[in-house]
Parts: C-alpha cells; structure tokens; sequence
C-alpha cells in the first residue's frame, strides 16, 4: 500500500494523481482489488476530467468564432475504471479539438490521454446544422429531426474504400496480406512522419507521437469539414478544384478516423458501436455496415491480444485463458453483434449474441471470473489444447465468416 502524506495539501495530491496518469492508477487498482486508495483516486480524477474537459470546451467556444451550434457526446461506459472518450461537433469541431488538446497539454503538461483516458474526436458523428444539402442520400439519423447525424456509403466506390479500410485493422492483426491494403498503410505512414513538430523538445515519445497524431488528424477533418458545411449548389460542389467532393469525402472521413486516437478506421464501424451499441440510436443502417463492423473488432481483438501480455501457450482451461477473454471481450460481443445482424433469421447465432452478454459481459463489469462453460460460447474454446489453439480455430471461423457474408452482398 502506497503511504500517505499527512502534509500535503488538496492541489498537491491531485498534482499528484495527475503526474501518475490514468493507467498506472487503473493498473494498480486492478491489481489491489481491495485498495480503496486507488478506487478513491479514481472516483476524485473521474470527476476532475468532467469538469474541466469540459471548461476546456466552453474556453474554446469562447475563443473560437461561429462554434455556437457545438457541442459534444460522450457515449460509452461510466465504469470508474473506463476511458472518456468525447465526440465533439459542430462546423467548427476540429478547431474545438485542437484548442481543447493543446490547452491541456500547455496547463498540464501532459496529454488528455494519459491524465484522464480522454481521446478527442471530431469525426464519427456530426451535426446537422449547416450540412452540404448535397449529403443528403449518405445521412442516417435516428429521427427526421434528429440534429445528431452519421454517414454511411452508398456507392460501390464508397464501400469499397471502407473495406479496405476496415481490412488495414486486419492488415495490422497479422491476419491479412495483401498488397493493395499494404501500399495503403505505408502511404498513411509516410503523412503521419512527414509531420514536422515544433518546440517540444521536452517532451517524451509517447506525447510526440499523439501530437502528431492530432495535428495531422486535425488538418484532414479540416478539409473535410470544409466540403461537409459548404453552402453551395450542385454544380460547384464537384468541380475539380475543390480538393473535398461527393466523390472522395468518404476516403477523407477513413484517413481521418485513422489518425484519430485508438478509433475505428470507417463511419461504418463508428455507427454500429458508438451510435447503436452505446448510445441505443436506431438509425437505420444498411447491412455493410455490419459486415465492416465484425471485420475492424476481429482485427481489434486480435491487435489487443497481442498486447496483452497473456501467454497462449498456455492450457486453453487456465485462468490466463479466462482473463484474455474477459478483457477482450467488448470485442468478441460487437463481433458477433456484427454477424448476428448480417443474418437476422439465425437464431443460434442470435442466441449467442445474447449469452455473450448475459453471461461475459455483464461478468467484464461485475469483476467476476469465467466459467469453462462460459469460455464455450466462443468458437474454438471448446475441445482446444491451448489459449494459441483456440484463437487459432476461432480466427479461421471469423474470417470464414466474413467471407461468406461479404460475397453473399
């Protein structure tokens, strides 16, 4: 247990909290199940990031011209133990993001990430206010006078773009070659590096990385938001120099969810699992939408199991095993969510999604452990030797999977 200082001071220990940074208090918390010290931090530093993200946005109201239609939604868990991850909108939301990002880092010196598991977006979701009329047949929206509004391809173009997308969270999973996706990943990493930064030599290569990140983040949705919240007529919404046109807005909408801070690369994705899922929003989505859904969380819970630190080659019926797919397991529900929306007449796979929930989700918030039978709900957890076997056998069946319903459309 960590000591107590009797003589500092309330701004002292919350300096304090906030140079330890989210994960290491979440990670210690996680390991000292009983130590009310961490859990007491982090309800002090859930509170503190509320508060003052959001007095950050109001300043950049404040600051910032004609951002009086913005605002911002934060959907998700409200676990003690959960990020903050905050949607801003609005025709001026990606200056409201970078106003709100460098601010902290100048007053805190650290970034919204590692102080308060706080990841800016400015793309996902959109308000209506001002829209390129033009947009109209791409909108979904929950209501016909919902202000809250998404986009989801339309043309074989579109879809396109978005497969290949999803396919670079496959690409980077290690379950995926292919040499179209791969000259893509390379192109977006030579504009992440060619981002020159300027007077932060002090600071460590974790927050250089997300500065970049933002900044090259912040300059595409610039340009996008300058073709999405354009009052013009048809015709001059699709001449050539306009760099942002009805053609290739869905590309740009990819490449900015991409530099985004662990977020999904496609609106597709963004739709199923923030709107859907999280928020409840029906909104009346096309059926790829799903298909892009179940591809970007396969190659999400395998990039974070590769992370994860587990050894899978351990026994299939250890603990170890049980723990992987506890902490992963958001990403194996939304996959199977995915496919059971893919085919809404099957109802074992339907019945899956609903055990899944009932019986390892709901055990994810409880902080209870799995059963054997529990870990059978997953496809290859059930006659496997070991924790590689079964990811093996279960990522052969999501790729079958996908294939079958993708040449199935």
């Amino acid at each position: 247990m960590t000591s107590i200082n009797c003589n500092s001071t309330l701004c002292d220990d919350i300096n304090d909290i906030l140079k330890k940074g989210w994960e290491s208090i979440t990670k210690k918390y996680a390991k000292e199940s009983n130590s009310k010290q961490s859990e007491h931090e982090l309800k002090l530093l859930t509170g503190i990031r509320i508060y003052y993200v959001d007095k950050l946005f109001q300043c950049a109201k404040k600051n910032i011209n004609n951002s009086n239609n913005s605002d911002y939604f934060a959907f998700g868990s409200t676990n003690i133990t959960s990020d903050y991850d905050l949607t801003i909108i609005g025709k001026k939301a990606p200056e409201i993001m970078l106003y709100i990002f460098n601010k902290f880092l100048e007053n805190i010196n650290q970034t919204t990430t590692f102080s308060f598991d706080t990841n800016l977006y400015c793309m996902g979701f959109y308000s209506s206010h001002g829209l390129n009329k033009n947009l109209s047949t791409y909108i979904v929206r929950e209501k016909p006078d919902s202000t809250l509004v998404s986009f989801q391809p339309k043309t074989k173009d579109d879809k396109e773009i978005c497969f290949k997308y999803a396919q670079l969270k496959l690409l980077e999973a290690g379950l995926l070659e292919n040499n179209e996706v791969n000259t893509l990943k390379e192109k977006l990493t030579i504009k992440l590096n060619n981002y020159k930064l300027k007077n932060i030599n002090n600071k460590n290569n974790h927050t250089k990385d997300l500065i970049k990140r933002y900044y090259t983040y912040y300059n595409v949705s610039k340009k996008l938001f300058k073709f999405l919240y354009k009052n013009s007529n048809n015709k001059s919404n699709n001449k050539s120099n306009n760099e942002v046109n009805l053609n290739n807005f869905m590309e740009y909408m990819c490449q900015g969810l991409y530099y985004s801070i662990e977020a999904y690369y496609t609106p597709c994705t963004v739709n199923v699992v923030v709107l859907e899922m999280q928020a409840g929003k029906d909104i009346g989505l096309d059926t790829f939408n799903y298909l892009i859904s179940a591809i970007e969380n396969l190659g999400d819970f395998n990039i974070h199991l590769q992370h994860s630190g587990y050894k899978l080659n351990n026994s299939n019926k250890s603990t170890n095993s049980k723990k992987v797919i506890l902490k992963l397991s958001k990403y194996l529900y939304r996959f199977y969510y995915s496919l059971a929306k893919l085919d809404n007449n099957n109802k074992n796979l339907n019945s899956k999604v609903n055990q899944i929930k009932n019986k390892i989700m709901s055990k994810r918030s409880s902080g209870q452990e799995l059963t054997d039978n529990d870990l059978k709900l997953i496809h290859g957890f059930n006659n496997s030797i070991t924790l590689k076997d079964s990811i093996d056998k279960f990522n052969t069946y999501a790729l079958n999977k996908i294939n079958f319903y993708k040449n199935k459309m």
